[in-house]
């Protein structure tokens, strides 16, 4: 007997003792936990009796993929299609096409006669080493029916049926008494399905609404229903989150709700982001070993590069610790190392810079120690088992030097689930394959090693579903998220392997089939009572997205979502650390450099970020703007500490250049060739320059690359001290009976203009805190006296016109772009020749001396006390704990242009407040610095 019961619920009906229930619901596990009723999938059931009578199991994914791999590798040479296949991701195209070969009547070409062979061949093969197919079950489960001790069998939920349940459903209810229940709504081919069933009675219930759902003409369907349209991903979920909360405020249950989207796994993210309640949630292992795997498997087949390497290495799973992994990590990105063999041995400066000092050799034999320590075991690992077709042979070397790298202790602890669930591949493998390289054992691997999701059930958490594993459930508030265009009625997909030409006998009942089991589970989630559908206009990729057409057929309350859109949101940036924390960050000794001090004065947070928790930037050691300075800079330093002058400058270059690159083991090719080339004709003009300016006053070079912490120059704070570092580009000097004159000069290949009112705000202090400190040395037994500080271009900047009038024109036209920018003390202008004091240095206006670019010992004097004042609130600052978000943002500077943590505060200046400062002439700013005006807005 047989009882067809469509669009209703098993739990609305009586069902009988010494019965079982083929369903995979929970819930109905728990209403029948204490009847003489179980619960459970008809294969699960089916397998166990089959199991028992023939000794037969049903096949897992891992020998699934191992038997349709040798049936092919077996049968290939007989096929007319496919019999060159070199990529193995083929067989994972087999066994997907596999169910739609056993379900559907195909053409007869040589495609499907090839799958044939192949197929044919797999169930022989698993035949013979005991598996069975869901397909295979059924059709021996027709001879076990006498072995179902159960009277009453019912089905729960059917919402699509194949050939071979419904053979065993039709021989089933001549012995059993079966109830199906169907789930029929907008679902014509599954009623086309039941009608294959003889003998039946039916009872039907339905909801005629949702029956005309899908008519053309029927519009204008549940009222009760509202659809809310949100710009992306982000705010539909933002808005679904605080629907939620009103929710349960509202008195409802977690698990009185259901979240539901045509794919859940997209939202993913953002439900851990937004959802601050409990909802059923995936966790999901083995990605840690899966990682591994791939990452091995791609050095197995002859990846050598740095770059898989360290993405290796940064799995930590080997025996090295992170500042040694961080380490390697630096060097290979700052050197552009990526592509470079990973067995070649590092030769570049792990610091960076051009000269090798003794610990960067220490650190440099150091990190080709641990290179190799890690392509050792490798090669070992590859070299004894290359030529080797025994499985278990390969598979021990594998698992030996996992064991042995400590990778498999890490992998049992961190990922316990994905080691076992490897453990339990390898032993498949090596029972299943007794010979086979070790290539193909890895694509295996490759191809068979699943990240494992596991749901962590609540007692009340709210519901998140696919709608494809949707079933008719008491929920009182739904949210069907997601329904675009894209997501819903999507167009029929054809199975891996087959095409139109395949299929086209049957293809309209095929595609018919695919479109009423999607309608069929779109109906019955319209048919709770209480339901809130959302959309988004723009997906992931920022495409532009419509709402399904399905949506037209609502009468609907209608609104828009749009979350912060135009609302500031200020934020607290006054933010500090303890003093105690300061302490440990920072010591009670503060090293600080001037682009140190300059970085607390443009934003001390930033300072915190690098200084403080010494956030590691990476970046490449490309030859761009920041290496052209140093490169200039190395020539003209080795070529003032070498006499340069007039004949020896062309030879004292090229030496150099040469000796740059030598030192820095940089490959030359044809554009940086030319670019240096460029650089050197720039190079050799400037130092004339520079020897004419030098010629033009009574100044000589003392020192070039002069590091300030040889004179130690300490200023005391509140509770500790600031010791100043930096180098100092050139020095130069006069003396005579009394007297130290000394100048302060800085190459700059960009363009840099001296204002003192930067200095007000702690901004371009370098010169003043360099011209202080050698004032405040014993750098002379004479009366020192600070004569001022000049910017000097090191760079030739060419005019477009520049190249079209000869060389010497060109050359003369050039002068003033190298003057030199800065003030100089007005009590020591007889150190320069006034006559040619304008053409070198920008302190002339009209041919007199600007009273704005000069200041007088005593005007210097002030400066150093505002600087030394400065110096001691900024550190008292530091030491304080104060790391304020307090960027400058003004027509003169920027503090967030080049920062290289703005990722980190987001600061906004349209929701938080930036510092400003007026822009004034220096003896304004002078004026200032004698008062107590800052000059602050």
């Amino acid at each position: 007997m047989i009882r067809i019961i469509q669009n209703s619920n098993i739990l609305n009906n009586n069902v009988e003792d010494n019965s079982i229930i083929f369903s995979s619901s929970l819930k109905l596990k728990k209403n029948f936990i204490n009847k003489d009723v179980i619960v459970i999938t008809p294969v699960s059931y089916l397998s166990k009796l089959v199991k028992n009578k023939y000794n037969k199991n049903i096949i897992d994914n891992t020998s699934n993929y191992i038997f349709m791999l040798k049936s092919y590798t077996k049968v290939k040479d007989k096929l007319t299609k496919y019999m060159d296949i070199k990529d193995l991701s083929f067989i994972n195209d087999l066994i997907s096409t596999y169910s739609f070969y056993k379900e559907n009547k195909l053409n007869d070409n040589d495609k499907i006669r090839a799958l044939k062979l192949i197929y044919d061949e797999y169930e022989k093969l698993l035949n013979d080493n005991n598996f069975i197919t869901k397909y295979q079950l059924y059709e021996l489960s027709l001879n076990i029916i006498d072995d179902i001790k159960y009277q009453n069998i019912y089905f729960d939920n059917i919402t699509k049926l194949n050939m071979y349940e419904i053979n065993f459903i039709n021989k089933l209810k001549v012995y059993k008494n079966v109830y199906l229940y169907a789930n029929t709504i907008n679902n014509l081919s599954l009623i086309k399905d039941l009608n294959k069933i003889t003998d039946t009675k039916y009872t039907v219930t339905t909801n005629n609404d949702v029956n005309h759902l899908f008519d053309i003409n029927i519009e204008n369907l549940f009222s009760n229903t509202k659809i809310v349209s949100c710009n992306d991903l982000y705010e539909e979920v933002k808005y679904v989150s605080n629907e939620i909360r009103k929710d349960i405020n509202h008195g409802l249950n977690f698990k009185d709700i259901l979240v539901i989207s045509s794919d859940t796994n997209r939202y993913e993210n953002y439900f851990k982001l937004l959802f601050n309640f409990p909802y059923r949630e995936k966790n999901k292992t083995g990605a840690l070993t899966k990682n591994f795997l791939n990452i091995f498997y791609k050095i197995i087949k002859g990846d050598f590069s740095s770059s898989t390497f360290i993405s290796l290495i940064k799995l930590g799973l080997l025996n090295i610790d992170d500042k040694s992994i961080n380490e390697l990590d630096n060097y290979v990105y700052m050197w552009s190392l990526e592509d470079t063999p990973f067995y070649q041995e590092f030769k570049f400066n792990p610091s960076g810079k051009r000269d090798f000092l003794e610990h960067d050799y220490k650190k440099l034999n150091k990190l080709n120690d641990i290179k190799f320590s890690i392509i050792n075991p490798i090669r070992y690992f590859i070299s004894n088992i290359v030529g080797v077709d025994n499985t278990s042979e390969i598979l021990k070397n594998f698992f030996i030097y996992m064991d042995e790298e400590g990778i498999a202790s890490k992998l049992y602890l961190k990922d316990n689930d994905g080691y076992n669930n490897l453990i339990d591949l390898l032993e498949k493998i090596n029972d299943c394959i007794k010979e086979c390289d070790i290539n193909t054992i890895f694509e295996i691997i490759y191809n068979n090693f699943k990240i494992c999701e596991k749901e962590v059930k609540l007692i009340d958490e709210v519901n998140i579903l696919n709608l494809k594993d949707y079933r008719s459930d008491d929920y009182k508030k739904v949210y069907f998220i997601g329904v675009t265009e894209k997501s819903i009625f999507t167009k029929y997909k054809y199975p891996t392997l087959i095409s139109k030409n395949d299929i086209s006998n049957i293809l309209l009942d095929l595609i018919n089939k695919n479109r009423d089991l999607e309608k069929n589970q779109l109906s019955n989630v319209f048919l709770n009572s209480d339901i809130t559908i959302t959309y988004h206009k723009l997906d992931d990729s920022m495409s532009k997205v419509s709402f399904s057409p399905l949506l037209k057929k609502f009468k609907n309350k209608s609104e828009s979502f749009i979350f912060n859109v135009n609302k500031k949101e200020v934020v607290d940036t006054n933010l500090t650390i303890k003093k105690e924390i300061a302490e440990k960050l920072y010591g009670n000794t503060l090293t600080l450099s001037p682009s140190s001090l300059e970085m607390f004065s443009k934003c001390k947070y930033s300072y915190f970020l690098n200084y403080g928790l010494r956030l590691n930037i990476k970046e490449k050691l490309d030859f761009d703007n920041r290496e052209v300075g140093t490169f200039i800079h190395y020539i003209l330093e080795n070529c003032f500490n070498n006499k340069v002058d007039y004949d020896n400058v062309n030879e004292l270059v090229d030496k150099y250049v040469d000796l740059y690159f030598k030192t820095n083991l940089r490959d030359l090719n044809e554009t940086l060739k030319y670019v240096i080339g460029k650089l050197k004709e720039s190079t050799i003009i400037l130092i004339n320059n520079l020897l004419d300016e030098l010629s033009s006053s009574k100044f000589n070079v003392l020192s070039n690359e002069f590091k300030i912490k040889d004179i130690s120059s300490v200023i005391d704070l509140d509770n500790g001290k600031i010791i100043i570092t930096g180098i100092v580009d050139r020095i130069d000097y006069y003396i005579d009976e009394n007297n130290f004159y000394y100048r302060v000069i800085d190459y700059k290949t960009g363009v840099k203009k001296f204002r003192l009112d930067d200095v007000l705000i702690g901004l371009n202090m370098q010169m003043i805190i360099y011209l202080m400190a050698i004032y405040n040395s014993n750098i002379s037994d004479k009366n020192i006296i600070p004569t001022g500080f000049l910017y000097h271009p090191a760079l030739v900047h060419y005019k477009k016109e520049a190249n079209k009038i000869k060389k010497e024109e060109s050359i003369d036209s050039l002068k003033d772009s190298l003057k030199a920018n800065g003030i100089i003390n007005s009590n020591y202008l007889s150190l320069y020749d006034l006559d040619l004091i304008g053409k070198y240095l920008d302190v002339t206006s009209r041919g007199n001396i600007n009273d704005d670019k000069v200041l007088s010992t005593n005007e210097f004097n002030t400066i150093f006390k505002y600087i030394k004042e400065l110096l001691k609130k900024e550190g008292n600052s530091i030491l304080s704990g104060e790391i304020y978000i307090n960027p400058i943002k003004d027509g003169k500077n920027d503090s967030c242009k080049y920062c290289k943590f703005s990722s980190i505060c987001n600061f906004d200046e349209n929701k938080n407040k930036p510092r400003r400062y007026k822009s004034i002439k220096n003896r304004e700013a002078l004026s200032k610095m004698e008062g107590e005006d800052s000059g602050m807005d």
